[in-house]
């Protein structure tokens, strides 16, 4: 099967930004689960001696997690889109 050359570059590149879109999510799932942890005062903040967090980051860094997950699948699903179009076309 020999596939035209925009076609390979394409389907490599789905697939290398649901790689990089899934480990982004998962990364950012992992922050959120490791923020959720700490111990909040009742304001909502965290202060460890450099850095105060507060809880509401929570949701959002969950959020973008959700969001990169989707966009993940989506470009999963579009790589395979592209791979099944040319080997269809081609007969196969």
């Amino acid at each position: 099967m020999n596939r035209p050359l925009g076609s390979r570059v394409l389907e490599a590149g789905a697939w290398a930004m649901a790689a990089g879109l899934g480990v982004a999510g998962l990364g950012l799932a992992w922050l959120a689960y490791a923020r959720a942890q700490l111990p909040y005062s009742e304001t909502g903040s965290y202060f460890d001696g450099d850095v105060v967090l507060h809880a509401q980051a929570i949701e959002v860094f969950a959020l973008l997690a959700v969001l990169s997950l989707l966009a993940a699948c989506a470009m999963w699903w579009c790589a395979l889109r592209v791979r099944r179009r040319h080997v269809r076309a081609a007969g196969g």
